[in-house]
């Protein structure tokens, strides 16, 4: 099939006729001039999915000029139309091309994003020389993602010593590489002075302002040694790839939104409490500590039931998680947001049971502590306000 000089060119042959059409219509739709070729690497994410997955980018005729990398899905028209449509209005500086050969109408369809913070071309030829997340960092949940780490380790120092943040125009620069990719320098001046702000607009997005998550938890890292994770806002297996030419990496931050945050918030406290208290506290003291966190009570209440030296470490832990759950109610919807919350702490702690390093003995009491709570809710205050 002749293309006025567009090629494809794949790893493995994965695409069948119809969508390796559909993939040429797409690409010259995007780069309408020039003789050039599109490189295709497949990707996988885990667990299974409607769409297929790829990274592509384009090389003129002289193999010098390459385009930025971008991801391709490719599924049926109606999943596409069902979960991409109206992103687009929001995601001014994403590429979005949706089209479908009139011969195959209703079976496939193709969306290309100028996938922000996934990929660079730097990722493909010299993937070892970036920060990588790894994949058993990912799965774990206990360790700090590999992504954020160059990002905020020192400022948390700083900020507990009682310094002052002196790389803060750095520091956003960091952010918005390696979490999105985008080289506005305006949107990087608008942050400047603004950790007192709960939100700022990313795509026409709200999402977590960087410095007020570090100014509010920054404080608590050090002195426990537990460092708490940073926000994603949509983290789970499915939001991890993988390629045998490539390290694992996390996709979609630009993605996440309020209703998407309250899971990071559960991990924390997972991860806090069935992989890192659990190795310095015997199980009888983490069952009391549990007991007390069903209840929702407030780290006041706590504190005059445990005044000795040594319960030092479980009131720090306390404190963190019952800050934790503080910030993560503002995410909550139903009408009982304490019964929301536990409800998805239950679903990760169960899941969670399959993993080596989690503590089950302490996972398993906790499901059934919540499960308790759980059943004497009324039904009609988990429906969304």
């Amino acid at each position: 099939m002749k293309n006025s000089g567009l090629h494809l060119e794949l790893e493995i042959n994965i695409l069948n006729k119809n969508e390796e059409i559909l993939i040429k219509r797409v690409s010259k739709e995007i780069y309408k001039k020039g003789n050039f070729k599109v490189i295709l690497q497949p990707l996988e994410r885990i667990g299974k999915r409607k769409t297929k997955l790829f990274i592509a980018y384009y090389i003129n005729k002289d193999n010098r000029t390459r385009s930025r990398v971008f991801v391709l899905k490719i599924a049926d028209k109606k999943y596409i139309s069902r979960d991409y449509d109206g992103w687009e209005k929001n995601l001014k500086h994403n590429i979005r091309t949706q089209l479908y050969p009139p011969k195959y109408e209703g079976r496939i369809g193709a969306l290309i994003l100028n996938h922000a913070g996934a990929f660079t071309i730097q990722d493909i030829d010299k993937s070892k020389e970036l920060d990588e997340v790894l994949f058993s960092d990912v799965l774990s949940v206990n360790k700090k993602l590999e992504i954020f780490k160059k990002l905020y380790e020192d400022e948390l120092e700083n900020l507990n010593e009682g310094r002052t943040i002196q790389r803060c125009s750095s520091l956003l620069k960091e952010y918005e590489w390696y979490l999105r990719g985008n080289k506005s320098e305006k949107l990087i001046c608008s942050w400047l002075g603004s950790s007192d702000i709960e939100y700022i607009k990313f795509f026409g997005v709200e999402v977590i302002n960087p410095l007020k998550f570090m100014k509010d938890f920054g404080g608590f890292s050090q002195q426990t040694k537990i460092t708490v994770k940073n926000i994603h806002g949509d983290l789970h297996p499915k939001n991890v790839i993988v390629n045998k030419n490539l390290e694992p990496r996390l996709i979609d931050f630009e993605w996440a939104n309020k209703k998407h945050a309250l899971k990071d918030y559960v991990l924390m406290e997972a991860s806090i409490k069935f992989f890192q208290m659990s190795r310095t506290l015997p199980l009888t003291q983490c069952m009391k500590f549990e007991k007390q966190l069903v209840d929702f009570k407030n780290f006041e209440e706590i504190e005059a039931l445990f005044p000795i030296d040594k319960d030092r470490f479980f009131l720090e832990a306390y404190r963190i998680i019952w800050y934790i759950r503080k910030k993560a109610m503002e995410f909550c919807i139903w009408k009982n947001k304490k019964a929301e919350y536990l409800s998805s702490l239950f679903l990760v702690s169960h899941g969670l049971l399959h993993f080596p390093e989690c503590n089950s003995l302490y996972c398993l009491g906790s499901l059934g502590l919540i499960a308790e709570k759980l059943q004497g809710c009324n039904l009609e205050d988990l429906k969304p306000k």
